[in-house]
């Protein structure tokens, strides 16, 4: 396990190294060296996180071309089921729609009329249809154009740019994967994580929040390696100050949720306690 997540930040870095080519102006004040060992590698200098022209780069040159995670395929789970959304809202910012079609096909085409850019779709729903409210554009539900109003005798129309444009997706599992414009083949990666699926045995991570152990564990959960959630024990749990409701705490309800939860001689919620951010 050790020597894929090492593999993946190689990969990552790899991308970042190859991708990222500053302005004129820049390339002298930013300078990255991106060790391809993991071993030697070292946190980015701070102005990486500052840095304007670093800003849009990173979007113009990794986030454009690499994948990004949209949903499930829960969110469209019915024949004719229409999903919008919008890939990294207030970064990307690009307007998309979720489909199924008759034949199960999940498509990812974008929520943008090929005709006067008004959005097609507002709300989750079931449709055959995409129609724009502004002229009529009519698609259907794999984003093939279908019909305009009043356009019967217009020559050479409709031409495959009246198409709304379909994005590539992946799917890993539930889990749905778009590019807008891919740089590489995401397929394989996932085909690689797949493979090593088969020869892990065990994989541990720390449980708080749940996020990171979810994140480790969800590809392996069909598999047949072991995982292994682990609590922070802070000063040790014979004390009070630790991080371990699953071991040491008892049943109650916060926020409607029934779970573990640490508790005072009164029922009341306390805080809890670890040497590390994170692990509580």
């Amino acid at each position: 396990m050790i020597v894929y997540l090492a593999n993946l930040i190689k990969f990552e870095l790899f991308i970042f190294s190859v991708n990222l080519e500053l302005d004129n102006s820049q390339k002298m004040k930013n300078k990255f060296n991106v060790e391809s060992d993991i071993t030697k590698a070292e946190t980015l200098p701070s102005f990486f996180y500052k840095d304007s022209q670093v800003f849009e780069n990173l979007k113009s040159k990794i986030f454009l071309k690499s994948w990004q995670w949209i949903g499930d395929t829960d969110m469209v789970k019915d024949k004719s089921s229409v999903y919008p959304s919008t890939i990294l809202k207030d970064y990307l910012n690009e307007p998309i729609v979720l489909t199924k079609d008759e034949d199960d096909i999940i498509h990812c085409v974008t929520n943008v009329c090929t005709h006067r850019g008004n959005l097609l779709v507002f709300e989750p729903g079931k449709s055959k249809k995409l129609v724009c409210m502004y002229h009529g554009r009519r698609f259907n539900n794999k984003g093939k154009f279908e019909y305009m109003p009043e356009f019967e005798k217009a020559k050479n129309f409709p031409r495959p740019c009246d198409n709304l444009h379909e994005f590539p997706l992946i799917k890993w599992g539930k889990l749905l994967f778009a590019g807008l414009n891919p740089s590489f083949d995401f397929q394989k990666v996932i085909d690689q994580m797949n493979d090593i699926d088969k020869k892990v045995d065990a994989l541990v991570a720390c449980v708080g929040g749940g996020s990171n152990a979810i994140g480790l564990f969800y590809p392996f959960i069909d598999g047949e390696s072991k995982m292994y959630g682990v609590e922070a024990a802070g000063d040790g749990l014979e004390t009070e100050k630790h991080s371990a409701p699953l071991n040491k705490g008892k049943v109650g309800v916060l926020h409607g949720n029934r779970t573990n939860l640490l508790e005072d001689e009164n029922g009341q919620i306390i805080e809890t306690h670890s040497i590390s951010a994170g692990l509580d």
